[in-house]
């Protein structure tokens, strides 16, 4: 399960960037956007998108259809805001299950030493190879020299 970015430390740059993000003087939902936008680009989750006015809109229809249909009109950006930002969120529920960033940076690092070890396990192969057959030719012709002296 990835972190929630509200796991990093207060003074982390990117903690106060979502914070920024998040009071900013727009709608609920696009603020949110951008937060998440962050948030998602650095490897972490985020909390659910607001739905101030999808709620409101819902109240209004149960009880006052005309209401609903004046904001329905002019909260139509908002209202889209909000499905937008939910639609996103809902695509990112299979990729927040995942593993954190911090477990496939490690992971990384590892498969990437691992490599380098058997890089220079083979080098090194190479060289007492390359040793062996020196000392068994020097051998080779000392026995050579022997034999026709």
């Amino acid at each position: 399960m990835k972190d929630l970015w509200t796991t990093l430390p207060a003074e982390h740059p990117l903690s106060r960037r979502i914070k920024h993000a998040l009071v900013a003087d727009v709608a609920g939902a696009i603020a949110w956007q951008a937060a998440a936008s962050l948030a998602w680009t650095a490897g972490y989750d985020i909390e659910p998108p607001p739905t101030t006015f999808g709620d409101r809109l819902v109240e209004l229809r149960k009880s006052d259809g005309r209401a609903a249909g004046r904001m329905m009109s002019e909260r139509s950006a908002e209202l889209a805001a909000e499905r937008g930002a939910a639609r996103l969120f809902a695509g990112r529920r299979a990729w927040a299950k995942g593993p954190p960033q911090r477990e496939i940076d490690a992971k990384r690092v590892a498969q990437r030493e691992a490599a380098e070890l058997d890089a220079a396990v083979e080098k090194r192969a190479a060289q007492l190879v390359a040793e062996q057959s020196t000392k068994s030719q020097e051998t080779a012709r000392a026995r050579a020299r022997k034999e026709l002296t």
